[in-house]
């Protein structure tokens, strides 16, 4: 096997754990490939190379035995040691299961839940499970996230799913691995959206034919300036529209569009209001925002992120800060045999609000964690919102369904001890709080360690080491306009700025859980227990990475691929990659070998040419002719990546490409099931 380099500068958080990557002779997933090895060595992790695999997809293997075999000595030391969750000392042969779980853990990716062998690339996935249509809305017509999104996610996944079931092996728990398919990464993504769409009574029909994209944010100053504005409260807002010449009512109505910005991936604002502030320049405005209270961010490109002085660190460090404290002993396996689930019998205390916070202790409680849940006295208010069944909105349940809600006032003195009585018997606490907060309640890491120094203390932040110098809310829009991903966005839509669909809040709740699952394994392995802190903005830089040249050298490819890729971002941007009207919606291709076009050219009857618009203006009017699912039958047994653009949210749970990643019962909204499908011994052998 031939390594992988390894840069200097990564984490050695889980140095010693190695992973190889085996991949079909063709397989479109380089951007999934290239964001798992950049995540892989930004946690410390040894990569090798795989020889090539009979699908469609990617095959993993991931060994943790260099790691442990450095700390089986500590082990020896601490046969005395009582596990203080179960109560029992640790088994005398204890060591010699730790060495027998040792075999690697394995994983297979494909892009489809049913089809392993069908192919798809980035912007297949983000036609067939909606996120076009998400995007869209705002856009005012389906359209590509222009990222490569679900690959980043799918990744994320994979890695946590790989170190969840090392934790599970090193617990006493049998599992050697799970599937994993982009689809279901992708429909996890948009779950809220899909919940508010299928909703027993008053579901949400928000198709982007619906929506007028000049009435969404972002904002355009006389002169010139693309700019969010944020404000989680009405009175700033009203204050700052009344400033610009806009009245009571209309500012009224258009908080009631902003405010439901997060919920429904739109926000239809009263033209006058655009019109407003398109008469005034950007320095006007802030002065304006500056005396109302709400914030303002102007859309910055990534060449500016780039010459930010943090954005190095940032870039080699990865989206985790890992800052560790060495207990000294190796933590007891639990002796869990018989379940299931990799992470069964470890304790989350989360005291979250919105999105990402809650998103990581969901991902959390889908492999198996006990999620307990810290609300405000009478509940989140998030709970009521509209659509609801059985009195819980469907969108709040779809991150919190599984969680076990406390109510607490954490700013009083008794809500404060109550949190810490939680702790004693917790692994995990994760919070996303204000910055200041935590040390504010006597609830940082520090007051917390010395109730339980077992504890891992996340915290899932806006800006990380940017907290105290930007005077700016850490939300995800605000995130998007200062990172750059709003401008790469932008760039490859219909209109500037960034989504409506709330991109960073997803994603980073999916690497604070991943954060939390590696401090978990480093602690299994080491006994160090870690402090993790996660933010949107280094969310960001995970999205994007692959905008850096030196980044893009990370992804090798096989001296055994013989066929020629048409541009190194053929699989979202390819030359003949793009959506097709077809006689009932839309249609997805992407091609990105000569094969391909070769194919596409014989089943679509069109003549090749060096024009490559007149093959364009050919392929739109083949296309237009037939359906959508016409021609994925067409091309089901070409090499040509196909999908039919998904618009209608509450039709996923009855297509043949989804449906097996989804749960649906009568009188509730859809559900997106566990992206991680664990296999028994059985499946391995």
């Amino acid at each position: 096997m031939n390594s992988i380099k390894k840069s200097s500068s990564c984490s050695p958080l889980l140095s010693g754990c190695e992973l190889s990557i085996a991949a079909g002779s063709f397989s479109p997933l380089s951007a999934l490939r290239q964001s798992l090895i950049y995540q892989s060595e930004l946690l410390g992790i040894r990569l090798s190379e795989q020889p090539e695999i009979a699908c469609s997809g990617l095959q993993l293997n991931f060994q943790y035995s260099n790691a442990l075999d450095k700390n089986l000595s500590t082990f020896d030391n601490n046969l005395n040691t009582f596990d203080k969750r179960i109560q029992k000392p640790i088994e005398l042969n204890q060591k010699e299961k730790l060495k027998q779980g040792i075999s690697q853990v394995k994983a297979t990716i494909t892009p489809w839940q049913n089809d392993s062998q069908r192919i798809a690339d980035e912007s297949i996935m983000q036609a067939a499970c909606g996120m076009m249509s998400v995007h869209g809305r705002a856009q005012g017509q389906v359209q590509a996230l222009g990222l490569p999104y679900i690959s980043t996610l799918t990744a994320c996944f994979a890695l946590q799913g790989l170190l969840a079931t090392s934790v599970a092996r090193l617990r006493g728990v049998e599992l050697p691995g799970f599937n994993l398919s982009m689809m279901t990464a992708g429909l996890m993504a948009v779950g809220q959206y899909i919940a508010g769409a299928t909703a027993s009574e008053d579901a949400e029909c928000i198709f982007p034919s619906h929506c007028i994209a000049e009435e969404q944010p972002p904002f355009i100053s006389a002169d010139g300036v693309i700019f969010e504005l944020e404000t989680l409260s009405p009175g700033p807002w009203k204050a700052f529209w009344q400033r610009v010449g806009i009245g009571g009512v209309l500012a009224g109505k258009g908080w009631k569009a902003f405010l439901m910005r997060y919920a429904k991936a739109i926000s239809p604002l009263p033209r006058e209001m655009k019109l407003a502030l398109s008469k005034l320049t950007y320095d006007e405005i802030k002065r304006v925002c500056e005396e109302t209270g709400v914030a303002i961010c102007p859309v910055r490109s990534l060449q500016q992120r780039h010459q930010d002085t943090d954005f190095n660190g940032v870039l080699q460090q990865g989206p985790w800060l890992f800052n560790e404290t060495s207990t000294g002993f190796l933590p007891a396996s639990a002796c869990l045999s018989g379940h299931h689930l990799p992470l069964h019998g470890i304790v989350v205390v989360e005291a979250c609000r919105r999105i990402q916070g809650p998103m990581a202790g969901h991902l959390l409680s889908l492999l198996g964690a006990k999620v307990i849940r810290v609300e405000l006295p009478g509940g989140d208010p998030l709970r009521g919102m509209l659509p609801a069944e059985a009195g819980v909105s469907v969108r709040f349940d779809a991150l919190n369904r599984f969680k076990q809600p406390v109510e607490i006032d954490i700013k009083s003195a008794d809500g404060q001890e109550a949190i810490k009585s939680l702790i004693q018997s917790a692994d995990v606490f994760l919070h996303n709080w204000a910055p200041g907060k935590a040390a504010e309640y006597s609830l940082d890491s520090a007051d917390l360690r010395k109730i339980n120094p077992q504890l891992i203390y996340a915290y899932a932040g806006g800006w990380g080491e940017l907290d105290t110098q930007l005077q700016l809310p850490g939300t995800d829009f605000m995130v998007q306009a200062y990172s750059g991903v709003a401008e790469s966005v932008g760039r490859h839509s219909t209109k500037p700025g960034g989504s409506l669909f709330t991109v960073l809040d997803i994603l980073g709740g999916a690497v604070s859980s991943q954060g939390i699952v590696a401090a978990l394994l480093s602690r299994q392995l080491s006994g160090d227990v870690t402090r993790v802190d996660t933010s949107l903005l280094g969310t960001a830089s995970l999205l994007t990475f692959n905008h850096n040249q030196s980044l893009k050298n990370l992804l090798t490819k096989s001296s055994k691929q013989n066929e020629s890729c048409l541009s190194d971002e053929s699989e979202l941007f390819g030359k003949f990659n793009a959506i097709y009207s077809t006689t009932d919606g839309e249609l997805v291709l992407s091609c990105v070998t000569e094969k391909n076009m070769e194919e596409l050219f014989e089943l679509t009857g069109i003549f090749s040419t060096t024009d490559s618009i007149q093959v364009m203006h050919c392929l739109k009017e083949r296309i237009i002719k037939k359906s959508a699912r016409e021609w994925v039958n067409i091309f089901a047994n070409s090499s040509i990546a196909v999908a039919e653009v998904v618009v209608d949210l509450a039709k996923l749970a009855s297509l043949p490409e989804s449906s097996d990643c989804l749960s649906s019962h009568p009188d509730s909204y859809v559900r997106v099931m566990s992206p991680w499908r664990m296999r028994s011994t059985s499946d391995d052998e």
